[in-house]
């Protein structure tokens, strides 16, 4: 049946979202339908450079001249190809493949090596956090944007709703407070930074 899901199918469909989760659907249509032709092709000869023989390497499967001149070839390819994208959606539900934001994740955040080296640094900090003649100081800042404002505010008919501030943009003007925090004492120090303007260097 044409619109059958087979074994290679579910194989190249996993392949491709697990290269790139992201393909839309006439994207899966196009590739299948080109292994397909692929497929229908080397059965019947109608390949003769070895290189388009491979599996993933492109060619336009639907107007391959070999079908002109092979009808049964032509036939097989008509019969097989994947003719509704709604076919892929069954399928890839079939196989619990679902449509879902997708997260941007770094490549260089979650590798093995990196992943080991925060593992490490936690299970140091662990034990230190448990021993008994050691005292962790926390440190942290952040910025407070002076020129930050509320997105609404109310004015009478006829007017704006006006709040001033000083000239420039608004992430260009901060103020940064620093802390250092122990766990049980609370603030130990603080400083704070007067306003100023960020480098765009």
């Amino acid at each position: 049946h044409p619109t059958k899901l087979k074994k290679e199918y579910t194989d190249w469909l996993r392949l491709w979202l697990e290269e790139n989760c992201t393909l839309p659907v006439n994207t899966l249509q196009a590739r299948l339908n080109q292994e397909i032709s692929r497929a229908v092709l080397i059965k019947y000869g109608g390949l003769s450079d070895e290189s388009e023989k491979s599996f993933g390497t492109a060619f336009n499967f639907e107007q391959h001249p070999f079908y002109e001149s092979n009808v049964l070839a032509k036939a097989e390819y008509a019969d097989q190809r994947i003719k509704a994208q709604s076919t892929i959606n069954r399928w890839l539900a079939n196989m619990l493949f679902t449509r879902k934001v997708a997260i941007q994740e770094r490549v260089t955040a979650n590798n093995v090596t990196n992943m080991r080296i925060r593992l490490d640094y936690c299970k140091m900090l662990h034990g230190l956090m448990t021993g008994s003649d050691v005292t962790l100081i926390f440190t942290d800042e952040m910025p407070f944007y002076i020129r930050q404002m509320r997105s609404y505010g109310r004015a009478k008919i006829g007017t704006r709703a006006v709040v001033q501030t000083a000239p420039g943009s608004k992430l260009g003007l901060r103020t940064q407070v620093a802390l250092a925090v122990h766990p049980n004492r609370g603030v130990l120090h603080d400083v704070t930074c007067p306003p100023e303007y960020l480098s765009r260097s």
